[in-house]
């Protein structure tokens, strides 16, 4: 059972399973699930629970090229591997794979202050940055903007999702060495898994 466009209230713990209180479309819905997988960090306060740990925000930019991103004075550096800087950017990579249009994914953390600013201020921001490290920094054809108020955590976990309760579950792009859409879909697997094998134990029993 899939809920699309939803969004959840409230999560209360309640014998064999959990009542979620959600928004659909405008109207107030609420059910009771035999179990539930709440991504972090903000899913934690739906059970009144502070996040667990440190996180800090940070910015994801892609930038789209028609020509192929190359590095000022190391052409033969393959940025598809990423490149590390010592600069405001932090982090650049060139997608795997990439074909025309070429997209070049810039991450910067510590970004709080950053947040606020304008989609277009923060790819002026980037391409300021990136002059001195690529050609043509400026050349690029369209730039998004993803914000992450609570991104990176402080330190990676090698696990792929928490079980906070009997049927309660945390899960999301936190969870992995690396915050990451991939990282999310892992974890949420692994939880969904997890949910599975414990329904049928019980069944079991």
């Amino acid at each position: 059972h899939v809920e699309l466009g939803a969004c959840v209230d409230k999560v209360v713990t309640v014998r064999g399973g959990a009542h979620i209180r959600w928004k659909q479309n405008g109207q107030g819905k609420s059910g009771v699930f035999q179990a539930v997988i709440i991504t972090t960090p903000d899913g934690e306060r739906l059970l009144g629970r502070r996040p667990q740990g440190c996180y800090h925000a940070y910015i994801s930019v892609l930038l789209a090229y028609r020509k192929r991103p190359k590095v000022k004075g190391h052409p033969a550096v393959d940025l598809t591997k990423g490149l590390y800087t010592d600069g405001a950017l932090n982090f650049i990579q060139l997608k795997e794979g990439a074909d025309i249009p070429y997209g070049l994914r810039i991450l910067f953390p510590d970004a709080g202050p950053k947040l606020r600013w304008t989609r277009q201020r923060i790819l002026d921001y980037c391409v300021t940055h990136l002059k001195p490290i690529i050609f043509g920094a400026e050349q690029y054809v369209d730039g998004s903007v993803v914000k992450w108020k609570f991104g990176l955590p402080c330190d990676g976990r090698k696990e792929l999702f928490r079980k906070i309760g009997r049927r309660t579950f945390l899960a999301g792009d936190r969870f992995g060495e690396w915050s990451s859409m991939a990282a999310a879909v892992s974890s949420g697997c692994a939880a969904a898994q997890a949910v599975a094998n414990g329904l049928r134990q019980e069944g079991s029993t």
